[in-house]
């Protein structure tokens, strides 16, 4: 790992851990052994302290299990900034459109941390643009229209009317809004999404 990884392929010059980094067969790569490693092969090395905010350790692993929570303003606090999700919009069955709520769809790609199925607050950003656009935004499987077995990202950009498919759009989720539900029938899904909206509008500054 340090040889053919980090030296050979990243040229690494210098390496900054955590407090409880280990690597390597039985986890017995640590601080103490790179910093011997360091002296050999020229680099330098930095250890950071433990970190914590509001009395909560700040790890990945805490993290993580904030995200798959649906715990995403808690998560935002400890990155110290918004949890995103990039990809290409593609096209889908615009039953959204149909009923009046058009959506930007993203399908995740295989590796990023899943959040919790649900209605989310975010923002969106499309292609190069730098303004950040008023969403709300659901992860799921859509289960009163298709009840699908991939879920998808579905944004949708409050006041905005514009074809974006085939753009690539990053979408930052903000607040946990709602779990996702299904529903009786369409007209009850859709005057769930204006109560979505409304809850979005009270929540975005």
């Amino acid at each position: 790992f340090l040889q053919k990884i980090l030296l050979d392929s990243f040229k690494m010059k210098h390496l900054t851990i955590g407090h409880d980094f280990i690597f390597g067969k039985n986890r017995t790569g640590n601080f103490l052994l790179l910093e011997e490693e360091s002296k050999k092969f020229n680099f330098t090395i930095k250890q950071i302290k433990e970190i914590s905010f509001n009395n909560q350790k700040c790890s990945s692993t805490i993290i993580r299990q904030q995200i798959k929570n649906g715990n995403i303003y808690q998560s935002n606090q400890l990155l110290n900034r918004y949890f995103s999700i990039s990809g290409i919009i593609i096209e889908g069955k615009k039953i959204a459109r149909d009923i009046g709520f058009p959506t930007c769809n993203i399908k995740p790609t295989h590796h990023i941390i899943k959040p919790k199925f649900g209605v989310y607050e975010s923002l969106i950003k499309i292609g190069n643009q730098t303004k950040l656009l008023k969403s709300i935004t659901n992860f799921g499987i859509k289960p009163t229209i298709d009840n699908t077995n991939s879920p998808i990202f579905e944004t949708h950009i409050l006041n905005f009317n514009q074809e974006i498919y085939q753009q690539k759009a990053t979408v930052f989720l903000k607040k946990f809004i709602r779990e996702e539900k299904k529903f009786n029938n369409i007209k009850q899904l859709k005057e769930q999404i204006i109560s979505d909206i409304d809850s979005a509008f009270n929540i975005i500054n």
